[in-house]
């Protein structure tokens, strides 16, 4: 569905439910609903925050609704020189390959899975699981035998939109492979990315484009308090 589409079925179906108020809108006005809706949709179909309580790959649609938002790609990898055997993956330095050579163009949003290469004098460089903590048990799990980090395993946590990783001793981490949901494109009308054009899309699976919309009509209403707010809130409840 181009984003023309997605403005006339907006504004047919905002018209069903509150005819005062959806067709008068600015074709500015109405971007930022669909825009709105997309987030939504993705953060909830992540997190099992709708209302089947499903998140990502719990059941397949959910894994279909997002799957073109998945991808898996190479962070830039430091050394912490304040920590020992600690080293940050930048999720803001992204590329496609993992020689570092291709910046991505995508946006990092959220965690799927995460791989690190530990490097160790001696042994052959191999991808292991990082297993994520919260800040509060790090101090427990660096001092618990079967959880501190190991050859092949390491402890990972987030600080300041980055991954950390902790190392056991005489291991180094070289590159990372990270498998996340990005940031689905900000749609407007008249416009596709990068190509001026009237056809652009969202780039959420077909199947989730009326969704989006109705969703963004109950936004719609949401924001301008209309009259028939109730019922769209019983048609949210259609959205799957």
């Amino acid at each position: 569905m181009t984003i023309a589409e997605a403005h006339t079925e907006f504004r047919q179906a905002g018209d069903r439910l509150d005819s005062s108020s959806i067709p008068d809108m600015l074709v500015e006005q109405v971007d930022y609903f669909l825009n709105e809706a997309s987030n939504r949709f993705v953060k909830t179909r992540y997190s099992g925050n709708n209302e089947f309580k499903m998140g990502f790959e719990e059941i397949q649609k959910r894994t279909e609704d997002l799957k073109t938002l998945v991808f898996t790609e190479f962070p830039a990898i430091t050394t912490v020189t304040t920590e020992t055997n600690v080293f940050k993956a930048n999720l803001s330095s992204l590329f496609t390959d993992e020689a570092l050579t291709t910046p991505s163009t995508k946006e990092y949003w959220f965690y799927i899975r995460g791989r690190a290469r530990v490097v160790k004098s001696g042994c052959t460089s191999t991808y292991v699981s990082i297993m994520l903590y919260q800040h509060d048990d790090l101090d427990d799990v660096m001092l618990d035998p079967f959880k501190r980090p190991i050859i092949d395993e390491v402890v990972g946590y987030f600080e300041s939109g980055n991954l950390y990783i902790i190392t056991s001793s005489g291991t180094t981490i070289d590159k990372v492979k990270l498998s996340y949901i990005k940031k689905p494109i900000t749609v407007k009308y008249g416009t596709q990315y990068p190509t001026p054009s009237a056809d652009v899309s969202f780039d959420l699976p077909e199947h989730t484009h009326k969704e989006i919309i109705q969703l963004a009509v109950i936004i719609a209403l949401e924001n301008i308090e209309a009259k028939r707010l109730e019922t769209a809130m019983a048609l949210k409840q259609t959205i799957e």
